[in-house]
């Protein structure tokens, strides 16, 4: 949402494609999941990109519902990762950026979103389950890369929910570092704090 947010106030012309099927993005942008189109439906070729868009001052957005946690299971068949990929190629040219919001876990949902990006942005948590994640994520990526999509591209990793104060966080931070460089990953030096300090 701020990084939408952002790119707009420097003019670029932003839409947002909400692969989640929690839909707390297309909630945050009070986007109607219930009664228009969403992402679901485009996937299943029931509406089509730009007729489910709905527009927002800050950014337009396609929406998401619980509905799309069904694609896994009625998808299975051959080029079912190019989903999305197809579906940003008849919107490509009306937007400057297009940021997709997918799922925590590594679905075939995250990897449309990852065979249809060119830059990816990594957020974990400072705990040590996200730093094991993090090897596993990397791992999917060279696989994106190495198969459907070459350019994919790791723009960072984001950790959130920081808390400076805490000693554990810092001691996270510093062996994401180290993980990092190992992987040759860039680690953001912004930080989202933890709103409770």
């Amino acid at each position: 949402i701020n990084l939408s947010a952002s790119l707009a106030v420097l003019g670029k012309k932003v839409l947002l494609i909400d692969m989640d099927p929690q839909g707390n993005l297309s909630l945050s942008f009070d986007a109607d999941s219930d009664n228009a189109a969403t992402i679901y439906d485009v996937l299943k070729g029931e509406a089509l990109p730009i007729d489910s868009i709905q527009r927002q001052p800050v950014a337009d957005i396609i929406p998401s519902n619980i509905l799309l946690s069904s694609i896994e299971l009625e998808f299975t068949g051959k080029n079912r990762e190019f989903l999305l990929s197809n579906i940003i190629e008849q919107v490509t040219g009306l937007y400057d950026i297009i940021l997709i919001d997918s799922p925590p876990g590594l679905g075939i949902l995250t990897i449309n979103a990852l065979t249809a990006s060119d830059y990816v942005i990594i957020p974990m948590l400072p705990d040590i389950f996200s730093l094991q994640g993090l090897t596993l994520v990397y791992d999917t990526i060279e696989y994106i890369q190495s198969t459907v999509n070459k350019k994919l591209a790791i723009s960072g990793i984001l950790v959130n929910r920081y808390m400076k104060r805490s000693k554990l966080h810092k001691e996270i931070y510093g062996t994401a570092q180290l993980i990092c460089h190992k992987l040759n990953v860039n680690l953001f030096k912004t930080v989202i704090r933890n709103s409770r300090t």
